[in-house]
C-alpha cells in the first residue's frame, strides 16, 4: 500500500468517474488515495457497486425508496440487471476467460470500511472478472474520506458526518 497525492488521483480519473463525484467538497475535506494491488477475487466480494436495486431485485435509483448498493458477490444472484449492462458483462467475462495472463485492471474506489469499498469505476470490468472466476491483478487507486453524502451521494447508504 502507497500514498498518491489526491490531486493525481483526480486528474487520472476524473474524465472516467460517472458517479457523482463532488470533487469540490472533496478537495476540501481531509482526505487521502492510496494504492494496493490485489490478486484475489475473495479481497473485493464485499465491494459495492454503483448500481441500487430494490429488495425484489430490481434496478432502481439510488435515491430510490428502499434501494440498496449491491455487493460484486450479488451480481447475477439476486438482481435483474438491465439487458445492456448484462450484455456487457457477459461479453467481457468471455474475454477474460480467454485470457492466457491473469487480467489487469486499474479501478478508482471510495473507501467505506475494511473490505468495503465503493466502486467509481470499471464496474463492469471487475463484476465480469469476479463472475468469471479469473486470476486478477487490480491496482485499486482508494480515496480515505469523510462518509460524506454531499460528496458522493451513494454515501447516503453508510453513516455521514
Amino acid at each position: 500500500m502507497a500514498d498518491v497525492p489526491v490531486e493525481l488521483f483526480r486528474r487520472f480519473f476524473a474524465p472516467s468517474i460517472r458517479v457523482r463525484l463532488n470533487w469540490d467538497r472533496l478537495m476540501k475535506r481531509p482526505c487521502r488515495a492510496q494504492v494496493t494491488v490485489i490478486e484475489k477475487l475473495a479481497e473485493i466480494t464485499a465491494w459495492k457497486m454503483p448500481w441500487h436495486f430494490d429488495r425484489a431485485g430490481r434496478e432502481i435509483r439510488y435515491d430510490s425508496q428502499g434501494a440498496r448498493p449491491i455487493s460484486i458477490c450479488e451480481i447475477g444472484i439476486h438482481v435483474k440487471m438491465n439487458e445492456r449492462r448484462r450484455s456487457l458483462i457477459d461479453s467481457l467475462m468471455e474475454a477474460y476467460r480467454l485470457a492466457q495472463n491473469p487480467v489487469a485492471l486499474v479501478a478508482p474506489t471510495y473507501f467505506i470500511e475494511p473490505g468495503v469499498n465503493l466502486i467509481l469505476d470499471a464496474n463492469h470490468r471487475l463484476a465480469a472478472a469476479y463472475l468469471a472466476g479469473v486470476q486478477l491483478r487490480l491496482m485499486n487507486f482508494a480515496i480515505h474520506g469523510p462518509l460524506d453524502s454531499e460528496i458522493i451521494p451513494e454515501l447516503k447508504h453508510w453513516r455521514t458526518i
